[in-house]
């Protein structure tokens, strides 16, 4: 990962939208907002990414990391060694006691072309064939190339906890994040989507496709990539992109 700083002149933390929920619960709809991910709420997001995202998302769900004590922690690790580019973003509302509670959270980072990431302190197998896979399916098109660009935002997990699904939380959440990308110069937005759902609500956010790879063609380049039940998320993965023209 490069040494990129967010550019001093974006005001940290910054509220990057502003929604109205979908769901009435007493009468009224909730009210919604999504900022920069402050480091007073960076631990409790990685703890809901953790207790929550990698026991839902197909790859971590059906390889077990959630299960393995190693890849947990590796997993954290890289979440925080992300989050040093200040472009994690958080969904809040007010909870029934009109206190702040997390809705969903998003990890990005800024990637660029040719980059070269450490990941030598890595121990978790798991975490590596993670990797290894997303770097097979980034391979298979060239992005940069494709769009012109040296630089894009990736995100390593979105998730919205359960309490709050059905709001369309998703979709408001990319809208910030190219307002997001918009105000540090981040001229695309690009990843992996492994179901069916993260699928259609990234197509609703106007993220094409640009790479369909079925489990059986990831089986074939490496056996160890599908673990049984990924197929029932989805029948294949879907490496999608959006730019910011």
């Amino acid at each position: 990962m490069s040494d990129w700083k967010r550019p001093a002149s974006v005001p940290f933390p910054s509220i990057w939208g502003k929604f109205e929920g979908i769901k009435v619960v007493d009468g009224k709809k909730r009210q919604y907002w999504i900022q920069d991910i402050t480091n007073d709420l960076l631990e409790l997001a990685i703890n809901y990414m953790t207790t929550g995202f990698l026991h839902e998302e197909a790859f971590s769900k059906n390889h077990k990391s959630f299960e393995d004590p190693v890849t947990v922690e590796d997993t954290r690790k890289l979440w925080k060694y992300f989050s040093e580019h200040k472009l994690g973003l958080i969904c809040l509302t007010k909870n029934e006691s009109g206190q702040n509670e997390i809705a969903a959270i998003n990890m990005n980072y800024r990637s660029t072309k040719n980059e070269s990431v450490d990941t030598s302190w890595v121990k978790s197998k798991k975490i590596r064939l993670f990797l290894v896979l997303m770097q097979y399916i980034y391979g298979m098109v060239d992005l940069y190339e494709t769009l012109n660009i040296d630089h894009q935002m990736r995100a390593f997990g979105l998730f919205v906890l359960p309490k709050y699904r059905g709001e369309g939380i998703g979709v408001e959440m990319f809208k910030s994040r190219e307002l997001l990308c918009r105000a540090v110069g981040i001229p695309a937005s690009s990843g992996v989507f492994s179901s069916l759902t993260s699928q259609a609500v990234g197509k609703k956010a106007g993220f094409i496709e640009l790479v369909d790879v079925t489990h059986d063609e990831l089986e074939k380049v490496n056996p160890n990539f599908v673990a049984p039940g990924m197929r029932e998320a989805a029948k294949s993965l879907k490496y999608m992109y959006i730019i910011y023209k």
